[in-house]
């Protein structure tokens, strides 16, 4: 049943999961697996403190799992509690030392808190450990661009495009860069692909971003 409950999450099919991961817990209640993603669909759902509740017992039950305590960290993050979200995801890399995701979320909270020099610091670490880590090169790029270090923007928003050319967010600030270094054509084109990308008007989607779901 836990592997079902698991295929309907990976779809998004958030109720069907909820459903069969609450029918686990009902005939296994220290299923811990079944405790931690049934607390990752209500962070999905935005019930965080549920969420935080879920997560802390399937933390309880199985301490050494570092993607429980990213996972602890994402839902301390969104909450607003930085300092608790740092520590978690500190907490993750004891565990496992090369994990690209702690640092890129390290970096994030750091970023929360406009302290981009340090943010810049921990999306290096994840980098030099997954090169292809986009949403970390993208992070890079904005804090970057926060700190008016307009050339070195410009080469990570560059190499953000180059692995995932339908990132429209990315397009923009690379204009945006472009635009800031004395490169108005190039910054233009780089608008124009921004514009070419993005959905049509007041239709929902996300898919036009570069950041993804841990």
């Amino acid at each position: 049943m836990y592997n079902q409950a698991a295929e309907h999450h990976g779809a998004g099919r958030l109720g069907e999961a909820q459903e069969l991961y609450r029918r686990i817990l009902v005939q296994e209640p220290r299923h811990h697996r079944a405790l931690h993603y049934l607390g990752m669909v209500d962070f999905q759902n935005q019930n965080l403190p549920q969420a935080l509740s879920l997560i802390q017992q399937s933390i309880a039950l199985h301490p050494t799992s570092p993607e429980y305590y990213v996972n602890l960290g994402l839902t301390l993050d969104r909450m607003g509690r930085l300092n608790e979200a740092i520590a978690a995801y500190g907490k993750a890399l004891q565990l496992k030392p090369d994990y690209p995701q702690a640092h890129n979320n390290i970096g994030n909270a750091h970023g929360a808190r406009g302290n981009w020099k340090q943010a810049i610091a921990y999306y290096q670490l994840a980098l030099s450990r997954r090169p292809d880590y986009v949403e970390a090169r993208y992070n890079m790029a904005n804090a970057l661009a926060k700190l008016a270090r307009g050339e070195e923007a410009v080469v990570e928003y560059r190499r953000v495009v180059d692995l995932r050319p339908g990132c429209a967010t990315a397009w923009e600030g690379l204009g945006k860069m472009l635009h800031a270094t004395g490169r108005p054509r190039e910054a233009v084109a780089a608008y124009e692909k921004s514009i070419a990308l993005r959905p049509d008007p007041g239709k929902r989607t996300t898919r036009w971003g570069c950041r993804s779901m841990p």
